[in-house]
Parts: structure tokens; sequence; C-alpha cells
């Protein structure tokens, strides 16, 4: 045991081994060298991609510039008349709708105002096709259009040149004949001129006796027209003074006495003066400027200018040598269509022939030679029309097709139909009575003139026993005797005319529509008075005249 070799122990505090030192410090180093490293190399990539996102920037930049370029130059070349590829065309329409419409293109653009204006400027002279956002026309073809237009008018110049060459030929010949002429006149005059100025003298002297005589001629009609005025005043007012006379004794007689259909047949109105057989008023409104027979139509020197509305209508008189109505009645017309201020087309209504009998307008023979020869209309013939502008009242049952109905609502509705006719007629109604309720509607005023009655309201039929006590009115009828009976001293106190609705259609010209059968004749007749006559023969039928006013001076 003795030999045996022991182990040497270690010693404590020995040194590491220079081995694990150096692994150490290698590892160490690696680690920093690759943190290093790490770092750099992230610090280049955020270069490169910033650096790559400049390049992308400016790529986008060049192509925006190159399609904003491409776009204007497009635009450019679209104005001039360039011939378009395809896809040019669809390019341009696209960057146009981007552009104009949609603004989602090139809104950006240093230029974009300018070029704007540029695009305006050619849709305001080539037009604009909004549809495909093109321009619709080029300058090559409106070039092309003003140089054909330029040919055309260089033709005409070229004409007219040769027109002025061959008018100055013959002014320069004509010239020459005129010296002549007038060479000659002065050699006359001057063999003559002693002669002349003789009888110059002579016309002189002449002309100034004339002037003299004319002056007095002149002053002595200016007093004949005086006397002519006052003279046509006083009649104007006795006359004014007998009608209101004889309507206040017309009043006192029943509120309305029934019109039968053999009465409306025989109606005459007011307007024919007893000594001529002449319209009662005074002037004419009008004259007719053109017939037209064949196709029943006149023209009318009224217009716009003097208020004319279709529907208007004028009785037709011929034109006596003092400028007012002469003879019988020709006929009645009716305003169609207004044209101007001084001119209007209206239908022929009736006509009558020379014996006051009305024609059928229907009647194919009107157009031959001997009707047309029998009292025709003529230009020149006059207008007239009483009630134009007139003030009316109007009471009564009232139905121009003579079917009068004891239903009050029925009876109102035919009144407004009276009342659009009169409207038409450019009568102005102040008031009616109201058959529904029996009440005035509106007022009588100063300008109120006529009370146009119609046939008496009546409560229905009603059976009753032979000897019964007539049936009490009612409320309604009351209220209406008592309005109508009221309105007629009222009108009477004024001065005006009670006439019928029949008669005051009749002395406007009015006509009713055409029938089935195309005859439009309403059997009035007009005639002269004859002696002893009375009213009766200007106003048909009526209720006796009161003796008190027939015997008045």
């Amino acid at each position: 045991m003795a030999g045996l070799k022991k182990t040497p122990k270690k010693k404590e505090g020995s040194k590491t081994s220079p081995v694990l030192i150096f692994f150490v410090v290698f590892f160490f180093l690696l680690s920093v060298g690759l943190g290093v490293t790490a770092y750099y190399g992230y610090d280049g990539q955020k270069q490169l991609r910033d650096d790559k996102k400049k390049a992308d920037d400016a790529a986008k930049a060049a192509r925006q510039g190159d399609e904003w370029a491409q776009f204007v130059a497009l635009n450019a070349r679209a104005a001039i008349g360039d011939s378009l590829e395809a896809s040019e065309s669809a390019t341009l329409s696209e960057g146009n709708k981007g552009f104009l419409v949609d603004k989602s293109k090139f809104q950006s653009e240093p230029k974009k105002a300018s070029i704007e204006k540029f695009i305006e400027k050619n849709k305001e002279i080539l037009g604009w096709n909004a549809a495909d956002n093109r321009y619709s026309s080029t300058y090559e073809s409106r070039i092309n259009e003003l140089r054909r237009e330029l040919n055309i008018q260089l033709g005409y110049v070229s004409t007219a040149k040769a027109e002025t060459k061959a008018a100055a030929d013959q002014l320069k010949d004509q010239e020459k004949n005129d010296t002549n002429i007038v060479r000659g006149i002065q050699d006359t005059i001057q063999k003559n001129n002693s002669n002349i100025l003789s009888q110059i003298a002579q016309k002189t002297k002449e002309y100034e006796d004339l002037q003299a005589k004319f002056i007095e001629l002149q002053k002595a009609k200016d007093e004949v027209e005086t006397d002519f005025d006052k003279a046509k005043g006083d009649f104007r007012r006795e006359l004014t003074a007998r009608d209101k006379k004889y309507n206040e004794a017309f009043a006192a007689k029943e509120p309305f006495a029934p019109v039968s259909k053999a009465m409306a047949s025989e109606y005459h109105p007011l307007i024919l003066d007893i000594s001529k057989g002449k319209p009662l008023w005074d002037n004419p409104l009008g004259k007719i400027t053109r017939v037209n027979l064949g196709e029943r139509t006149v023209n009318i020197n009224l217009g716009d200018k003097n208020g004319v509305k279709p529907g208007l209508t004028f009785m037709i008189f011929g034109a006596g040598p003092d400028g007012r109505a002469d003879k019988a009645l020709k006929g009645a017309i009716e305003v169609i269509r207004v044209y101007n201020d001084n001119t209007s087309l209206a239908r022929i209504t009736a006509m009558y022939d020379a014996n006051g009998k009305e024609i059928n307008l229907a009647d194919p023979a009107l157009n031959t030679p001997s009707n047309q020869a029998n009292n025709p209309f003529k230009e020149g013939d006059l207008l007239f029309n009483l009630v134009w502008g007139a003030h009316v009242v109007v009471a009564g049952n009232i139905n121009l097709a003579e079917a009068t109905s004891d239903n009050p609502a029925e009876q109102l509705r035919t009144l407004n139909d009276f009342l659009q006719v009169l409207r038409k007629e450019g009568v102005i109604v102040d008031a009616y009575l109201d058959p529904t309720d029996g009440k005035l509607k509106g007022a009588l005023t100063h300008r109120t003139r006529f009370l146009i009655r119609g046939e008496e309201f009546s409560e229905g039929k009603k059976t009753a026993a032979k000897d019964a006590e007539p049936a009490e009115l009612s409320d309604r009828m009351k209220q209406i005797q008592e309005t109508a009976t009221s309105l007629k001293k009222e009108i009477a106190e004024r001065g005006g005319l009670v006439i019928s609705a029949q008669n005051y259609i009749a002395i406007v010209g009015y006509r009713p529509s055409q029938g089935a059968n195309g005859d439009t004749r309403i059997g009035f007749q007009p005639q002269l008075p004859y002696s002893g006559s009375g009213l009766t023969a200007l106003t048909g039928a009526r209720n006796p005249v009161p003796a008190e006013v027939e015997n008045a001076p």
C-alpha cells in the first residue's frame, strides 16, 4: 500500500482556464457585433422604404402629369378636328367626365382654371354633346362652313357687282336722255316764262280767295255743329225723360209678365229710329274691312286696343253718306279671333235679305251670285253693339233655349249660362236675382242702365180643386216677388230701361250655337215702323203702354 501513488489534491485558489476566458470574450464580442450589425441593417431598410415611397410618388406624379398632358392635348386635337383613335376618344370622354362632371380628376393641377376656361370657350363656340362628353363640332368643320358661306357671299358680291355695273351703264344712258329732256324743258320754260309767271300770279289770287271762303265755311260749319250738338243734347234729355216716365208707369205693373214663345218670335230690339230706321245709338263702334262669304267670315278694324275678346258680337248695318247706319239690318257677327291691336276675325252668325227676312246660313244656295247680291255684307259696313260695356241687373227665369224650369237649382244654372253670355259681350253685371233664395246678389250702381228680365218664376204644376183657393206662395216666391218689385221701382227711378232677355241678346247680335241642321235663325225680323205703330213696332209685343205715357207730349 506504501507503494501506491496517491493523487495529489487540487490546491485551493488556483486560476480559471484561459480557454474558457477566450470563449467568453469571443461570445461577448460576437453578440455585440451582431447587435450592431442588426441595428444598422434595420436602419438601412427604413431608408430603402422611404426612398421607394419617394420613387413611387414621383412615378405617380409623372403618370398624372402624362395623363394631364394627354388630356389637354386630346382636348385641343378634338377641338381642332384632328382624327382620334377609338382608345383616344374613350380616354378623352372619360377625362372630360372626371374633370368637368364628377370633379374626380386633375383637380390639383396648377393650370386647372386656365384649361377649364379653354374648354368652356370651346363649348361656347363648338357646342357640347353632354351624352358623350365631347364637343358637338370642330374648328375645322366650322372653318369649312365659314368658307362655304364666304364663297356664297362672294358669289352674291360678284352678282351684285355685275348688276351694279349694268345699272351704272343704264343710269349713264338715262342721264344722257334726261339731259336732253331737261334742255328741251328749259328751252320751253324760257320761251313761255312770262306766260307761266302770269298764270302763277292768277292761281295764287284764286287760292287766296278760296282759302278765305274756306275759313268762312269752316266757321259756319262749326256754328252748325254747335247748334246740332245742342239740339242732340236736348233730344237726348227729352228722350231720357220720356223713358223715365214710361218706366215709372211700367213699374206699377206686375213684377214680370210672362214672355211666351210666340211673343219671343216677334220681338224687335230697341235699336231703330222712327224717322230713318237706323240704330238709336249715335256712332258706330267700327267697320268691316274684309268679307269672305264662302267661309262666312269677316275682318273688322277692332282688336286688343279696343278690348275686343272672342265671343263679342255686333249687329251690321250699311254705311250711309253721312257715315251713320243706313237702311235695314244686314246681319250679325261674332268675334272668334283677335289678331292684333286693330284687327279681329269674326264669323257671320246671321244675315238678312233686303226685305228683312233672315237667311238660313246652312243653305248652299247662299253662295250663288243672285243671293250674294241680295243685301250682302260689304267692306265698310258698320258695327253696332248697344250694350258693350253697359252695366245691367238681371232678374227672372231665363233660359236661352226657351225651356224654363221650375227647379231652383236648374234656374240658377241657366241664369249663370246667361250671365256668361253677357260677360262675353263685354257687359258688366252689377247684380242679379238669385232664384234659389229670391235675394239680390250684388247692388245697383249709378251706372246701371238696364234691367234684363226673364219669365215669371213659378212653384211648379200643382193640381187643385176647381173652386179651391190659390195655394199660398212659398217664402222663396214671396222674396222673389218683393225683390223684383223693388228692382223695377229702383230702375225706373234711375231712368233705366226694362227689357226682356230675348230682346236684349237680339240687339247685340247674339245667336245660339249651330244646331244639327246648321240653322241658327231665331225668328227675329227687323222692319221699319209705320205711321201710328208706336213703340210696339220697334220692340214687338209686350204689356200695353199706360195711357198717361202714350198720351205724353
